[in-house]
């Protein structure tokens, strides 16, 4: 199983980003099953999509969820719990991206993300 990150859905969906071919490549191979989201993706994407792309690029995102059977999963306290640990480790990194690391964590999930910050951190997280 796999997390995807905001930063490869919004390259996915926008062609003129500059890792749309990198984004392309990560879903080859991939179907629904292999693919995690949880609310707090699901709920930066949208923000990033409408504040910096376009309200058409948040309907296009929820139809392919929807068109895959893509369940989006939902943070509770143990991830919350651990993600707090990861914020104060990693201080370059958001609290959004420490959930990620937990939830990859505790579920032995494969990160996918374009954040070099995030890509650092997993090596040492999930090594633990």
């Amino acid at each position: 199983m796999i997390i995807i990150d905001s930063s490869v859905w919004i390259s996915l969906f926008n062609p003129l980003d500059s890792n749309h071919d990198r984004a392309k490549k990560i879903f080859e191979g991939l179907n629904s099953e292999h693919i995690v989201i949880f609310d707090y993706i699901f709920t930066e994407s949208m923000t990033v999509f409408r504040n910096k792309v376009s309200d058409e690029f948040c309907v296009k995102f929820e139809q392919l969820l929807h068109y895959w059977d893509i369940s989006v999963f939902f943070t509770d306290h143990i991830l919350v719990r651990l993600a707090t640990e990861y914020f104060f480790q990693f201080k370059k990194l958001s609290f959004t991206d420490c959930l990620i690391l937990a939830s990859a964590k505790l579920n032995d999930y494969e990160i996918a993300t374009f954040d070099e910050e995030l890509k650092k951190a997993s090596k040492l997280a999930l090594a633990q």
